[in-house]
């Protein structure tokens, strides 16, 4: 799965996933539209630190227990600040 965060529209309430298995991510907490922000490419979100998440439902392709000797990666730009 990649989520890139950078769709910049509406209340981010759905987070596409960009591959062909479509694991979209749904948003929680107090994530309105005012958290889209320019970023580094494109936009961002800004997570308060309190009660923002994105979930993703359990599926095989991004299930570690099943493809943990598969290989995997986490990669992610992160800008903390204490606003």
């Amino acid at each position: 799965s990649w989520y890139r965060f950078d769709e910049n529209t509406g209340s981010p309430t759905t987070l596409s996933d960009a591959t062909i298995s479509r694991n979209d991510g749904t948003a929680s907490g107090t994530m309105d539209s005012s958290d889209w922000l320019s970023g580094k490419f494109n936009s961002s979100l800004d997570f308060d630190g309190t009660d923002d998440a994105i979930t993703v439902a359990n599926a095989d392709p991004i299930d570690l227990n099943i493809n943990l000797f598969a290989g995997f990666t986490f990669a992610a730009w992160v800008y903390p600040n204490s606003d």
